[in-house]
């Protein structure tokens, strides 16, 4: 996970980017949280994840994942990838037809609130 994070309030990067931003660092945490309960681990890791799930909701710095009107979120101006499935025909048809800038998948919307309620 600590690969993964920054430090809060790096000027460069909320994380780091990796391919598909999906929030596997927050749930991940989640389960180390789960078995451990350490208090020295939460101190160390929730701001960071903070500052990731921000980010990943468009509430943060450059971020441009909040730019619909509808507010679902979309991170294809960071990886063509949505979650994970290069080869989905829905995906590979949205990045064929160049409709990143009117289609969200819904997959990214449903992590930013799955993190928001692990945080």
């Amino acid at each position: 996970m600590n690969a993964y994070t920054t430090p809060p309030g790096d000027s460069q990067a909320a994380f780091i980017h990796h391919g598909s931003p999906v929030p596997t660092q927050i749930y991940a945490f989640q389960e180390l949280w789960h078995r451990t309960r350490s208090q020295d681990l939460l101190s160390y890791f929730y701001p960071r994840l903070r500052q990731f799930y921000l980010f990943l909701a468009g509430r943060l710095g450059s971020s441009t994942a909040r730019r619909m009107k509808s507010n679902l979120l979309k991170t294809w101006d960071y990886f063509y990838n949505s979650g994970g499935w290069d080869d989905y025909p829905p995906q590979v048809y949205v990045r064929t037809a160049q409709l990143g800038a009117r289609v969200t998948p819904v997959v990214t919307t449903a992590h930013a609130l799955r993190s928001a309620r692990i945080l």
